[in-house]
């Protein structure tokens, strides 16, 4: 109806063929299409679904108390990603950077979004960074300015990316603890 992800017919056509397949064809079906690619058995999470659903409102929570910070870092051609969370009020942000080398409006046609990307910039949730892939350093710096003035209690990212993110934190000046996560 948007322009957004695959038709409807195709998608249960694809359903129906991965279900009769099974096993390893059912498993690549939900993670690409039904974006469930992490189980949440036995995992901690940052957010619980009960605190995310708070956190939706017209109205946002002032930024109060402890932040924590929740940082992806992406690969090549890949999406970068932050959100800050003050679990004191419920308030999350949110902010995706891209590389540049490909525009968001190439991008979004490549990855059945349409304009979504553009909207999101205009809306300043996105940003693009870097040629060809988003550079640690200033992307770190530009989370951890984007939460001067707010005590932050811990950035909390992947272990697969410790090196470069151990980098980047020291190219950025942070002095905040790093919890390591899987």
């Amino acid at each position: 109806e948007h322009g957004v992800g695959a038709p409807v017919d195709w998608l249960q056509a694809a359903a129906q063929r991965a279900i009769a397949r099974g096993g390893h064809a059912l498993a690549s079906f939900r993670s690409v299409n039904r974006n469930e690619r992490i189980s949440t058995e036995a995992r901690d999470l940052l957010v619980t679904p009960d605190e995310w659903t708070r956190c939706e409102a017209e109205t946002l929570p002032p930024r109060s108390g402890p932040c924590v910070i929740g940082v992806d870092l992406g690969g090549s051609r890949s999406m970068s990603a932050v959100a800050w969370y003050w679990w004191e009020t419920g308030r999350l942000e949110a902010l995706g950077v891209f590389p540049g080398k490909t525009s968001l409006t190439e991008r979004g046609v490549m990855d059945g979004v349409a304009g979504r990307y553009r909207e999101m910039a205009e809306r300043g949730e996105l940003l693009t960074m870097g040629e060809r892939v988003v550079p640690a350093g200033a992307f770190l710096a530009e989370v951890l300015r984007r939460a001067e003035g707010h005590r932050i209690a811990a950035i909390t990212c992947d272990r697969y990316r410790q090196a470069e993110m151990t980098e980047a934190a020291s190219e950025a000046g942070n002095r905040s603890p790093i919890l390591w996560r899987g």
